[in-house]
């Protein structure tokens, strides 16, 4: 690569690991931006759970199949079964 290439590629990479730094020490020093953060993270967890929990049988089947996770059908069975309360 010639030099003035790898000189951009440095100041790059240079840049975007101070922003790195700077992101994740603000992050664990200021604990309002912590509480703020684990909020959206939780709602984001909760929301998908939800959507998981409403899924029919046919899309169980298809998640399962594209994601070739035997998982989301075992999930989806037990799911069924606490339902009926057995």
């Amino acid at each position: 690569m010639e030099r003035s290439r790898m000189l951009m590629l440095g100041a790059v990479l240079g840049c975007a690991v101070g922003v790195g730094v700077a992101l994740g020490y603000s992050l664990v020093t200021n604990e309002d931006l912590r509480r703020r953060v684990a909020g959206r993270l939780q709602g984001v967890y909760e929301t998908s759970h939800a959507r998981v929990s409403e899924m029919s049988e046919e899309a169980a089947l298809r998640t399962a199949r594209l994601t070739n996770n035997p998982k989301v059908n075992q999930e989806w069975v037990a799911q069924q079964w606490e339902h009926l309360g057995c």
